[in-house]
């Protein structure tokens, strides 16, 4: 509770929140360096990696943001939740992007820049600090909810391709609407704490550490649940069915059959109208055939 987290904050004597880190905090910040899935093609940038400086007060900053900017924007632009929904992860366009294709995979790519983000916030951690086994811990779940997100993405992906037969664009974009599903999923915490003062009161660093628990207790939920049996992505490929697989063009044909068999069944001329004319003759011939076959044996008798 926080009423626990600001008496482990007292006891152990914690100096600074900002050695306490979430995944999504860690995206957004890591971000900054982040290249497009394209852009890793450019030989420049591949040729060296560049170590990201890291700032404490970066933590209340990435509390801001309602995405990660490193899946959600094109390089240095900016990110809208309506646009990513409709158009998925902007930076990384494709699946193609993601695992490689002739280039560096832009999975490695945030892999790497995850690893180098959560070393620079390390050295930042002072061991006599009463609060550096709960940052470690952080940073250690960190590190294993990201591959849990890249194995989510990858295992959703190929289901939707191969077992679904979804299309390749239409699979990704709903793995981008799952993505955003997660980190929503957050907001309700990070959102408390984007207006908080100094953060060297005993108070506010509270506030702070306990959105940053919550945000990894959201994200242990989805690892609990495997990602696809968690309720935000089951909401969410609902409503990706419902908007998106179902082709517009089909339901149009299909409302025009209706209304052409609902004309026909109000026509004097339909279908089931001939049937039944079928029906009457064919039961008149019956009727005359029996009469033929009663009088038989009587003409038989006579002769």
């Amino acid at each position: 509770s926080p009423h626990d987290v600001e008496q482990y904050v007292i006891d152990k004597r914690v100096t600074s929140s900002g050695t306490f880190w979430d995944l999504f905090s860690v995206m957004v910040v890591m971000g900054k360096g982040a290249q497009s899935g394209k852009d890793l093609s450019d030989e420049k940038y591949l040729a060296s990696r560049v170590q990201l400086p890291f700032n404490k007060t970066d933590l209340k900053g990435a509390m801001i943001h309602r995405l990660p900017a490193c899946l959600f924007a094109k390089r240095g632009g900016t990110v809208s939740i309506l646009e990513a929904q409709k158009i998925g992860m902007q930076g990384c366009p494709s699946y193609a992007d993601w695992i490689g294709d002739g280039r560096e995979s832009y999975r490695d790519h945030l892999t790497d820049l995850l690893s180098d983000q959560i070393e620079s916030i390390w050295e930042t951690i002072d061991d006599t600090d009463g609060g550096a086994d709960l940052s470690t811990w952080c940073l250690d779940r960190v590190t294993i909810q990201w591959a849990g997100y890249v194995s989510f993405v990858e295992k959703f992906y190929t289901k939707l391709v191969n077992v679904a037969k979804f299309p390749s664009d239409r699979a990704w974009r709903l793995v981008g609407r799952c993505s955003i599903a997660i980190f929503t999923s957050m907001r309700h915490y990070r959102s408390k704490v984007i207006r908080l003062g100094d953060l060297g009161v005993a108070s506010q660093k509270t506030a702070m550490i306990w959105a940053v628990l919550q945000c990894h207790q959201v994200m242990e939920e989805f690892l609990l649940m495997k990602f696809e049996s968690h309720a935000a992505i089951i909401r969410e490929i609902s409503m990706f069915i419902l908007t998106e697989r179902v082709d517009p063009e089909d339901i149009s044909q299909l409302k025009a059959e209706i209304k052409r068999l609902k004309e026909e069944r109000s026509s004097p001329s339909t279908l089931l109208a001939e049937h039944i004319e079928d029906f009457k003759r064919l039961k008149q011939n019956f009727d005359n055939l029996s009469n033929e076959v009663t009088q038989r044996p009587k003409k038989t008798m006579r002769q």
